[in-house]
């Protein structure tokens, strides 16, 4: 009995271990979902913070040095050092952070340079550069740093006064930190925008029918050099004929009338009344003021199709004088009579240029103010760019101007004329106009290209790559490398906080001016300085520059 008792009871232990290993095998994948989903999760909100306080950069520059720092541990080399800091990822007995006593150097202290705006300012202690040799100062250097610019920085932050110390060259090279010298450049600032060839203001004109009529001769196709003054085309019209003959019984009625006024002027106080007298004065100024409006018509058209000399004898070809005469009696009316037969009204050319468009043909019916011809001066132009509102306000009457168009190898050039007070109302765009200098070299109505207009020019000006400067929440700063960097172990880069300036191309590179801060010859981090920043910001991961003196 005690044997079956014992045997049943093993029987239900192992019944009972055979459940429980059943029910914890049903729990493991349900353990990790939930895992997976926890780490999932919390790399969700890791990721979100990181991206909201703009710590990226800084993060990735940490973990570089982190893993170089592995690297370099596992190097025999590196162990005869004695041990690594793990705050600044240096070998212990070369960390200047941990051990300040271990610089060689005295760090000279500056005060704040209220001329200049910068901590330890370079251009008036030149000792502060990390120069080996006198640094190179010009006065324009001077000039430069006393102007006003938009890089404020705080007078409190001492964030200047620290070092970012790296473990070794090779680190550098492995995390593809490049360095760079500062140098001087010419800056060049301008506006680009696209340009387009067009005729100068004043050198295209368009001719039109002065009067409704029908064209009968073209003497001058499109494409066809013209000389001032050369007959274009001639064409017929009723309407001028009519003013032709209301010119010509004007100018009889008149002779009439002045021949009845003499007659009876005469016989005044014998045969003639002196009211008879004065009613024939009457009628020969009525007969002249006729003959003055019939005559400023046919002047008119005498005037649109004349030479440009205004010279009007076609007017006595229409019929009348070119003399415009006034209805008073103190003047006589012309006495010539018009020319026998219907002259054809022949359009001038107002300038010397080509023809540029013919927009009729012969025989065919033109309306008063139908254009006809447009003639224009190809070697006459202008160049139109169109600029965005806010570079307008920096563009300048004089100032010169680069044209680049697919036509041309070399560079077109001129010079800024007017601005437009207007905006386009479909473009947004402001528009420029600018000479075209043709420099021997034709150049087509229409050609569009790419024009760059030239602001600002300053030469020797303190210049870094774009990738040098990096915003610290209340300045810009640069790392400058150490004047022994490469003779003492100790590999150290300075915070430097700079002013700047404008951002231009220059060679080819993104470079950014340097108005107070930086003097030339210095080397400065450029590519993935931002590991640097890294190690900076390491123990305030996404603060700005918050180092103040309290």
């Amino acid at each position: 009995m005690n044997v079956q008792h014992l045997s049943s009871e093993s029987m239900v232990s192992g019944h009972d271990q055979q459940t429980h290993v059943r029910a914890s095998r049903g729990k493991r994948p349900i353990r990790a979902i939930l895992a997976f989903a926890g780490f999932f999760l919390l790399g969700m909100v890791i990721s979100a913070v990181v991206v909201r306080s703009g710590a990226g950069p800084g993060l990735i520059g940490h973990l570089r040095l982190v893993g170089a720092r592995t690297a370099h541990e596992r190097n025999d080399s590196d162990h005869a050092h004695g041990g690594w800091c793990a705050e600044h990822h240096v070998p212990e007995e070369l960390c200047v952070g941990c051990s300040p006593q271990l610089w060689p150097r005295t760090r000279f202290q500056a005060r704040w340079c209220e001329k200049h705006r910068v901590p330890e300012c370079p251009l008036c202690h030149p000792e502060i550069a990390e120069l080996s040799t006198t640094p190179d100062v010009l006065p324009a250097d001077f000039e430069r740093a006393s102007r006003e610019s938009d890089s404020p920085i705080n007078p409190e932050c001492t964030l200047h006064q620290r070092l970012v110390q790296v473990a070794s060259v090779d680190v550098l090279t492995r995390l593809g930190v490049e360095v760079s010298p500062v140098a001087r450049g010419t800056l060049r600032e301008t506006v680009e925008a696209q340009g387009r060839v067009e005729l100068h203001y004043g050198s295209v004109l368009r001719i039109s029918a002065p009067s409704a009529g029908i064209v009968r001769h073209i003497a001058r196709q499109e494409g066809d050099s013209v000389k001032k003054g050369d007959i274009l085309l001639e064409m017929e019209s009723a309407e001028v004929a009519e003013w032709r003959a209301d010119g010509r019984k004007a100018a009889q009625l008149v002779t009439l009338r002045r021949v009845q006024m003499d007659r009876f002027t005469s016989l005044k106080g014998l045969t003639v009344a002196p009211r008879m007298v004065d009613e024939a004065l009457a009628l020969w100024e009525q007969a002249c003021a006729e003959q003055w409006i019939s005559q400023e018509k046919l002047n008119w058209v005498a005037r649109t199709t004349a030479e440009p000399e205004r010279d009007l004898s076609r007017a006595t070809e229409l019929g009348v004088s070119p003399s415009a005469m006034p209805a008073s009696s103190q003047h006589l009316p012309p006495n010539e009579n018009s020319l026998p037969g219907d002259p054809l009204l022949s359009l001038h050319a107002p300038m010397a240029g080509r023809v540029l468009s013919c927009f009729v043909a012969p025989g065919q019916h033109v309306v008063a103010g139908q254009p006809l011809m447009t003639v224009g001066d190809p070697n006459q132009l202008m160049l139109t760019v169109w600029v965005r509102p806010e570079d307008a306000s920096r563009i300048r009457r004089g100032q010169q101007v680069i044209f680049r168009h697919s036509g041309h190898v070399e560079p077109d050039r001129g010079e800024v004329v007017a601005v437009s007070p207007l905006i386009d109302a479909r473009t947004r765009l402001v528009a420029v106009w600018t000479t075209l200098d043709p420099a021997e070299r034709e150049n087509h109505v229409g050609t569009v290209g790419w024009a760059e207009i030239l602001i600002a020019e300053e030469r020797d000006v303190i210049m870094v790559p774009e990738s040098a400067v990096h915003w610290e929440g209340d300045c810009f700063v640069v790392f400058v490398r150490d004047r022994d960097f490469d003779h003492l172990p100790y590999k150290v880069f300075h915070v430097r906080k700079v002013r700047i300036g404008r951002k231009v191309w220059h060679e080819g590179r993104e470079m950014r001016e340097i108005v107070a801060g930086l003097l030339p010859g210095e080397v400065v981090a450029t590519t993935n300085s931002f590991v640097l920043r890294g190690a900076l910001l390491e123990e305030r991961l996404g603060a700005g520059c918050a180092e103040h003196n309290d």
